[in-house]
């Protein structure tokens, strides 16, 4: 008992430390309701989950003798942030424009018609995308994290005995995720509240530049550290 308690104090920490996780959350939170934030976060549990269960049950353990394994998840990992830096940047960055040319009155007739705040915004209401669209961000978020996946091997292979019976490993998992999912649903109706929501629009676009070069960075330290590993 005391080494699954132990295994938990590491797990806590870096369970609230911020990461990917805390951007993709705030990202979303400007593009869809609390439905699909809190659909992120079932993923994320779900991906919890499963790279519980391989490290748990000994699979994780094969694939780190295989370098070409951690290669790929580097890669993936990197990209996946990438392509969602990517599109937050982007983003911020048109609306960002379009405030401008607005303040400064550069828009010509048919652009003050449109009313491109109004359309920025728009885009940006919820109920955009189908909430499975957002698990699946949350679970490919986590699987394509190898962080996530190195530090599940380390903690199971220093706090958790060879000797260790099947149904102490699953309570070992279960009280893991449901940890990750009601601490990420949290977050998740924190940024998704009325006064969240109203700032997140307000300072939407800058937060959007930020996020996505956040991220940017985030991939690139991903890759790097993998691959000089």
């Amino acid at each position: 008992m005391t080494e699954i308690l132990l295994f938990f104090i590491p797990f806590s920490i870096a369970l609230v430390s911020p990461g990917p996780n805390y951007a993709v959350l705030l990202n979303a939170a400007r593009r869809t309701n609390r439905t699909g934030c809190i659909a992120i976060a079932g993923g994320i549990a779900l991906g919890e989950a499963i790279w519980a269960s391989l490290a748990l049950f000994g699979v994780a353990a094969v694939a780190r003798d295989y370098e070409i394994v951690k290669v790929l998840l580097a890669l993936g990992g990197g990209a996946f942030l990438a392509y969602i830096g990517w599109g937050a940047l982007e983003s911020g960055t048109r609306l960002l424009v379009q405030r401008y040319r607005q303040t400064h009155g550069w828009q010509d007739q048919e652009e003050k018609l449109l009313r491109p705040q109004v359309m920025g915004e728009r885009a940006h209401a919820p109920h955009d995308r189908r909430p499975f669209a957002w698990f699946l961000q949350g679970l490919g978020l986590m699987m394509l994290n190898p962080k996530a996946g190195a530090f599940w091997l380390s903690l199971t292979s220093v706090l958790v005995r060879n000797d260790l019976g099947l149904g102490m490993r699953f309570v070992i998992m279960a009280l893991a995720v449901t940890m990750s999912l009601c601490w990420h649903t949290c977050l998740a109706w924190i940024v998704s509240t009325q006064t969240a929501r109203g700032w997140l629009l307000r300072f939407g676009p800058v937060l959007d530049v930020v996020l996505g070069l956040v991220l940017f960075g985030l991939s690139a330290l991903l890759i790097v550290s993998i691959l000089s590993g």
